[in-house]
């Protein structure tokens, strides 16, 4: 149960948390371990949770509405990955959501996978993008892993609407109080071998070889194909040089078109399967992972170069560097910028199988420059310890708050509130002097008077927009509605630009745009609402609300009401002649 002065935590796994933990479980449970020393924390995950984390409550949920009764449980909830794409009520929660962006999803889609079908990769790809596009739209603070990362999801918050004078306009003006940085971290104990994994226990890896290891999964956006040729030019000059995948397969992903079984294919076709390169079948325990790192002598990860690398945060070379192993790299992520400044290893171009077994040579004949390695990786180590890289977060959930800018209402209160006032009042006035001249007894004499002139002539305003005749109706007038259906054509519909006509004049009625499933629906998917001082004369005016992420290929109804008009104070909307269609066209965030 929650103390009276500490908030409550919701930390929602997007993967399962059992046995065999990949990276997302491992950096939602240590991150949740670290907020529990202020925090309550609840660990969430899909239908099970097979292991216990001592300190921390966990909950098990299936449907939507499992999920979000532990959200309204809890003051604030920390998500990743494209949950909300399965859960989208999520994003309408009023609870404080904080959305963890340290894997780029939508940048690995666009290399995952690359041999199915276009049409397939494309569903995929706006799948993950809605759902991004939805949490950067309401969540009120984010997470992210390096400044490369912080750099591109700045780009997308200043797209988002997110950067803007409300949000710019407190003490932190580098925004780190809505993106902060936070990276995968290792622990602070150092690693302890308890049991012989590799060295004369697999038949191929003798006690004196030199052994590489590539912990993790095999993945499409990585490079396992260069490494394996590298591999048959070392084996050329020593055979007492062997690759070790740690894992061949992820427990999580099934991918019929796995690059995992591209490398075993490339491997046995230049001999070295079960000699050289040794891949594990199974995917190793959480905490047995340590004894294969300590017996291996250098950590290696390569890449192509291509969007994902540049962004990206390679959490296995975190295990690397708590077990002290030189690094081999392949240039151009954030990874081989810090070996490269702090000599941690060697680099090289990705791609190039000469120039990496060139470096595995000279790692392998090396022992200083090995230990010279080792020691510089011992020292980076230190600022990785999960105590440090979470202190933002940790901060943010002793008392977290909603994003200053979440709506207007809040924001105001941290504006002056003097200016404030006399805005406020100054617009009410304009609008109270214009209302008593628009509905005086001339007014509406003189509107009755052009409104019956106007039905005997059949006059309208015409208008030709995009070689296509437009014509205005009457006025919009109370219990009327004017609508009509219309298909969304992508993620985040956020408004509807309507063309509207004052009658040349300054009106003040409200006009409000209703957006539903269907005409028969009692309830509004979104609802907007103006005031006509706000139009100008046969100009597009766009009626805002919040993104509706999952809108793209939803059929909806939008209808336009002004409850409180008359005829010398309201408004006209715009048709098509062809077919009577409003002149409207659709927003998107």
């Amino acid at each position: 149960m929650a103390s009276s002065s500490r908030a409550r935590i919701l930390f929602i796994s997007s993967v399962p948390i059992q046995a065999q933990l990949t990276g997302p479980a491992i950096r939602c449970l240590e991150l949740a371990q670290q907020v529990s020393r202020v925090a309550d924390v609840t660990i969430a995950a899909y239908r099970s949770i097979d292991r216990v984390t001592p300190g921390l409550a966990q909950e098990s949920f299936i449907t939507e509405a499992d999920l979000i009764d532990l959200v309204q449980a809890h003051d604030a909830f920390v998500a990743q990955g494209s949950i909300t794409l399965n859960y989208p009520k999520l994003l309408l929660s009023d609870r404080v959501k904080v959305f963890d962006l340290y894997d780029p999803l939508n940048l690995e889609i666009l290399e995952h996978g690359r041999q199915v079908a276009l049409e397939q990769r494309l569903r995929e790809y706006r799948q993950v993008q809605s759902a991004l596009h939805g949490q950067l739209a309401v969540g009120d603070f984010f997470l992210c892993a390096n400044e490369r990362q912080r750099d591109y999801y700045l780009g997308m918050l200043a797209t988002a609407g997110r950067i803007n004078p409300i949000s710019y306009d407190v003490a932190d003006r580098d925004l780190r109080q809505l993106l902060a940085l936070v990276p995968m971290g290792l622990q602070a104990q150092r690693p302890q071998h308890t049991r012989s994994v590799l060295r004369g226990v697999h038949a191929a890896i003798q006690p004196d070889d030199i052994v590489l290891i590539w912990g993790g999964s095999l993945l499409d956006w990585l490079d396992p194909l260069t490494l394996i040729r590298a591999m048959a030019q070392v084996r050329a000059a020593r055979a007492d040089v062997k690759l070790f995948f740690l894992a061949s397969r992820n427990p999580i992903l099934a991918d019929t078109h796995s690059i995992a079984a591209r490398a075993i294919e490339l491997s046995r076709e230049l001999g070295l399967l079960d000699r050289t390169v040794i891949f594990n079948d199974e995917w190793v325990p959480y905490e047995d992972r340590v004894n294969y790192l300590l017996e291996a002598t250098i950590g290696v990860t390569t890449h192509l170069d291509h969007l994902e690398t540049r962004f990206s945060f390679r959490t296995r070379v975190l295990d690397y560097l708590w077990a002290g192993l030189p690094l081999i790299s392949s240039e151009g992520d954030a990874f081989s910028d810090l070996i490269q400044r702090e000599q941690l290893g060697l680099t090289v171009p990705p791609g190039d199988a000469a120039a990496l077994a060139q470096a595995i040579l000279k790692l392998a004949e090396d022992v200083d420059l090995r230990r010279t390695c080792a020691a510089n990786v011992q020292r980076v180590a230190e600022s990785f310890y999960w105590e440090k890289v979470a202190r933002p977060l940790v901060e943010f959930c002793r008392a977290p708050q909603p994003a200053i800018d979440r709506d207007l209402d809040r924001a105001d209160t941290q504006l002056d509130r003097t200016e404030l006032a006399t805005t406020l009042n100054l617009n009410r006035q304009i609008k109270d002097e214009v209302r008593q001249v628009r509905r005086s007894r001339r007014a509406r004499i003189s509107a009755r008077l052009k409104h019956s002139v106007k039905q005997i002539l059949k006059q309208r305003y015409t208008n030709i927009l995009f070689e296509r005749p437009i014509e205005a109706e009457d006025v919009l007038l109370p219990g009327q509605r004017r609508g009509q259906t219309f298909q969304a054509y992508a993620p985040n519909l956020n408004g509807l630009e309507v063309l509207i006509g004052t009658f040349g004049r300054v009106n003040t009625c409200d006009v409000v745009v209703h957006v539903c499933d269907s005409p028969e629906a009692v309830t509004d998917v979104a609802t907007a609402r103006a005031s006509a001082l706000a139009l100008q004369d046969c100009e597009f005016f766009t009626f805002a609300f919040p993104p509706i992420v999952t809108s793209a290929g939803r059929e909806f109804y939008a209808w336009l009401e002004s409850p409180d008009a008359v005829l010398s104070d309201g408004v006209t909307l715009f048709r098509y002649r062809e077919n009577g269609e409003l002149v409207l066209a659709q927003h998107y965030a």
